[in-house]
């Protein structure tokens, strides 16, 4: 690590970390930096034994917003997924833009990564019962090691469960006004308990393993648009120091063993 004018520094993080410069970004774009219960979580959805993850790294490259990135990484039988339960309940024909940025380095499908959504084909019923998940398809194969805009509402999805599968199947999926034609109160599905989310997700499994990154998300629903700028996640403490005391840097969101470094 560099030198600080004889300040003397200490990094606490969950494995070491590269702290880098953050830029601003849009004004209107929410900045989401680390995992919770409450907000943006990530994990594996995949079988024991196997390796999903969800990081917030630098890069790659320039991203459309700010300096850094969501990144998902599975192994050929993992299943990383990237989601949020803020917008169950949300009816499917409220939501009028649905896009995000991808960054592909490495995978097997030209979909991936996917947009997910639980979703309850009537909700105006009682029932919040699992009824499987409403999936993006992207026909066109990804061009790696560049960002590349997904309007996920131009292209066509697929239905994991009944009833949306008995119509929307996997070999025959359906574009989002036929969603909305066959199903018309359906709505991410707004489940007390669990459930209830939309995601990204990697893997089903991907021969291989893979690795992806999604920045700039952007929703509007109910005519209400709100952007997620997925960055690394620094504080320093104190952030102005006289040499010779000590400055505390916490660092989340990185992956294990990655490289430290200070700028300033």
């Amino acid at each position: 690590m560099s030198s600080m004018s004889n300040t003397r520094m200490t990094i606490l993080a969950a494995g070491a970390a590269a702290l880098v410069a953050l830029g601003a970004g849009p004004a209107a774009a929410a900045v989401v930096n680390q995992l919770s219960l409450d907000s943006w979580f990530g994990g594996n959805e995949g079988p024991s034994g196997s390796m999903g993850s969800v990081a917030f790294v630098p890069g790659r490259l320039v991203p459309p917003v700010g300096s850094g990135s969501a990144e998902l990484t599975v192994d050929g039988n993992g299943r990383a997924s990237f989601g949020t339960a803020l917008y169950k309940g949300t009816r499917l024909d409220n939501i009028t833009q649905l896009e995000f940025s991808r960054y592909v380095s490495s995978i097997g499908g030209a979909e991936a990564p996917t947009l997910q959504l639980d979703v309850d084909y009537d909700s105006t019923d009682l029932s919040t019962a699992w009824q499987g998940r409403l999936v993006t398809y992207i026909a066109t194969p990804p061009a790696l090691d560049t960002w590349t805009a997904v309007n996920a509402l131009a292209g066509t999805w697929w239905a994991t469960g009944a009833p949306g599968n008995s119509v929307c199947s996997q070999g025959t999926p359906c574009t989002w006004a036929q969603v909305l034609l066959n199903f018309p109160n359906a709505a991410i599905r707004n489940d007390s308990s669990a459930g209830g989310n939309l995601l990204f997700r990697l893997g089903g499994p991907v021969t291989g393993g893979g690795q992806v990154n999604v920045d700039d998300f952007e929703i509007t629903a109910s005519a209400v648009t709100s952007t997620r700028d997925f960055e690394t996640g620094v504080a320093v403490n104190p952030s102005v120091a006289q040499p010779g005391s000590m400055v505390t840097i916490r660092a989340y969101g990185f992956k294990p063993q990655s490289t430290a470094k200070s700028f300033y």
